[in-house]
């Protein structure tokens, strides 16, 4: 059975094993009964189902966990290559989809369970508030910049004393409004972050992995149980690249003969751990001498600023150093053993710090 799932409706095309279409029907979302009472007519034993990992396929993959029918989620960009047409309706989709199950060539993404997915969602929804109150702080600081205002020295600016000053401001309409409304919203995203955090300890069980995340320079609590939640199993990917290609981490390539360039990084993978990893990255350099010194290394060789002069803070070494601990976070989960540092000697009169992977040799 092959399902293409659209927003209202989803296309579905059934064919037997020799690939002869048996039936084919269009089943209407807003009937989760009938659509639950037409998956329970098919015989588990006798039934294999693939459907497109979209962005609403949840709902229809718990109704085939109902069903007890064998499903499996096919990689929407990696089956598009594979089955690439012209001529593209919702019944050559799913009948495409249901004859690449049938050849046992449909590409698979991960299926994570409701529990999984549950926990997903709580810290998914965090990192979006988070967003969103970033977003806020960036306009107040454009207002200080458009008026030449110099900000005093605080350890952080919308702390308790910052916020103090930044109240007692005083500018001119329409100025006034916006940086009051900005502080209004930053304060109830505040107390929803903080009602959040709180649900997100009291359904989040103690895992013995997060205390090994926690060992990684720049890993806090959420980011810790985030990377779990998101990667789930480890044995999932083969090598540290593995998992840095599924964050989208890794630069592009562009190869044609004897020519090869690299660009852009893929951008092409889990947008929450990508962002994740990039904002841990700025407290690791902090706290660890050999992510520092590759920061450092990067912005000294290609600049703080793109050759347009737009400044870009950083950015390319943000991305290295969390590419970085993408390899470091497969070694910990991978042989289940704390981040460490070690002094190596390597026929040199002085000592230098190497970065180590657990199970790994450098």
């Amino acid at each position: 059975m092959g399902i293409d799932q659209h927003k209202r409706y989803s296309h579905i095309t059934i064919i037997d094993e020799v690939g002869d279409v048996v039936e084919e029907r269009k089943l209407y979302h807003q009937d989760k009964e009938g659509i639950l009472n037409y998956f329970k007519s098919f015989r588990p034993q006798e039934t294999k189902v693939v459907l497109e990992a979209t962005g609403n396929w949840y709902w229809l993959a718990d109704l085939l966990e109902s069903a007890n029918l064998p499903h499996i989620l096919a990689h929407p960009y990696k089956t598009r290559i594979i089955a690439e047409s012209k001529i593209k309706t919702d019944s050559i989709s799913s009948f495409t989809l249901a004859q690449l199950l049938r050849a046992g060539l449909i590409p698979q993404s991960y299926l994570a369970t409701r529990n999984i997915r549950s926990l997903r969602e709580l810290l998914r929804y965090r990192i979006s508030l988070v967003k969103v109150r970033s977003s806020l702080k960036c306009r107040i600081h454009s207002i200080l910049d458009r008026e030449g205002i110099d900000t005093p020295k605080f350890s952080d600016l919308f702390g308790k004393k910052g916020l103090i000053w930044l109240k007692s401001l005083s500018l001119a309409y329409p100025l006034s409004c916006s940086l009051e409304g900005y502080l209004n919203l930053i304060e109830r995203l505040n107390s929803l972050i903080d009602e959040t955090e709180k649900s997100i300890k009291l359904t989040i069980k103690e895992d013995p992995l997060a205390q090994l995340l926690l060992t990684i320079p720049g890993i806090g609590f959420f980011t810790a149980y985030l990377i779990l939640c998101e990667v789930v199993d480890i044995n999932r990917f083969l090598t540290p690249k593995k998992l840095s290609s599924y964050i989208g981490i890794v630069p592009s390539i562009h190869q044609s003969g004897n020519f090869s360039r690299t660009g852009k990084i893929t951008k092409q993978g889990n947008k929450y751990l990508r962002w994740a990893l990039i904002e841990a990255s700025q407290k690791a350099i902090i706290k660890d001498p050999y992510l520092k010194a590759i920061y450092d290394k990067i912005t000294y060789k290609k600049g703080k600023q793109s050759a347009r002069g737009r400044s870009t803070l950083g950015g390319k070494a943000k991305v290295a150093v969390a590419n970085k601990l993408a390899h470091i976070i497969w070694g910990v989960l991978k042989y289940r053993k704390p981040f460490h540092q070690r002094w190596i000697l390597r026929n040199r009169p002085k000592k230098r710090l190497i970065y180590s992977c657990p199970g790994q040799a450098r």
